[in-house]
């Protein structure tokens, strides 16, 4: 589960619903020491509802506790309060009215039909908002892991396009480069002959400059 913090009206949200399961459970306990230790009377009805309707007061106590370790943000919890609020008065105004219907005398028996109505469309409602949130955003969720995905296979191929098209212009600049070395030595190797050869032939000159001055000299002196 990730974390997340409220934000804006959330705590608030959080603190309403946490308080809503927590004040159903202190009328419900109220309910039980009225029936059991004064009135000394357990209806079977009254044990079915205390099985319906403690584990939706349950719901919002530890549901409402527990959102920011879930993976609904605060984002949705004015829809899981909303849902929560509608569906508990929506209940809450049916019991009443079977109440006050069926058992207009006795004012426990309002009260606990009204009180079992408001904890099951509550917890009801707190549920259904909860699980589409949660779906909403677990699709949230797999798109943006879809499209960074598809991303990162764009970014991969394009990667990939580039290191090619640079290996390519490398090794055509590195032949162009190689060829060029090897011209060049070449042509150094000529030059270096042909400057060989013209000091051959300077040298061969002055050997014959030297013969003749040589030459010359014996013809002066005889």
């Amino acid at each position: 589960m990730k974390e997340t913090s409220d934000r804006g009206g959330g705590r608030w949200i959080r603190a309403g619903l946490v308080g809503l399961g927590g004040g159903l459970l202190l009328v419900t306990a109220a309910e039980i020491v009225f029936w059991v230790g004064i009135a000394r009377l357990i209806e079977p009805t009254f044990v079915l509802g205390l099985a319906m309707s403690v584990p939706a007061c349950l719901a919002l106590l530890v549901g409402g506790y527990r959102l920011p370790s879930t993976v609904v943000t605060p984002d949705y919890y004015a829809q899981i309060a909303l849902l929560t609020g509608g569906f508990g008065a929506l209940f809450g105004v049916f019991s009443f009215l079977t109440g006050v219907t069926f058992l207009p005398d006795v004012i426990w028996a309002l009260v606990g039909s009204v009180r079992w109505g408001i904890s099951l469309g509550a917890g009801g409602g707190f549920v259904v908002g909860f699980l589409n949130a949660r779906s909403v955003e677990r699709a949230l969720d797999s798109e943006r892991a879809s499209i960074r995905a598809e991303a990162t296979e764009q970014q991969r191929e394009y990667l990939t396009y580039v290191n090619g098209l640079l290996r390519h212009e490398v090794l055509n600049t590195a032949n162009v480069i190689s060829g060029n070395v090897d011209l060049a030595r070449e042509a150094t190797g000529d030059e270096v002959e042909q400057r060989l050869d013209t000091d051959a032939v300077l040298d061969a000159v002055d050997d014959d400059a030297i013969a003749a001055y040589l030459a010359e000299g014996a013809t002066s002196d005889d």
